[in-house]
């Protein structure tokens, strides 16, 4: 979250953005939401680092603490 004082700066830095540069093409800055509904303006680098990776293959399902469901892997009752 933005404090008052910083509340100016980031607007007028908005304004600057949107008259230099107002379909965002030139400047290659892409704008990204935060989880507190803010926004960044990111370079083309740090925008892909902020892009949550998809996994090309999605593995079994996980269970609490990383485990995998399902039996294997772990000491039975026997064996303790």
């Amino acid at each position: 979250m933005l404090s008052e004082p910083e509340r100016p700066g980031i607007l007028a830095l908005y304004r600057f953005l949107n008259e230099v540069d107002p379909t965002q093409a030139k400047l290659g800055l892409h704008r990204v939401a935060t989880y507190t509904g803010d926004f960044r303006w990111l370079c083309k680098h740090h925008y892909d680092a902020w892009q949550p990776n998809i996994p090309d293959v999605m593995g079994p399902p996980r269970g609490p603490r990383g485990a995998r469901r399902g039996g294997g892997g772990g000491a039975s009752q026997e064996q303790l």
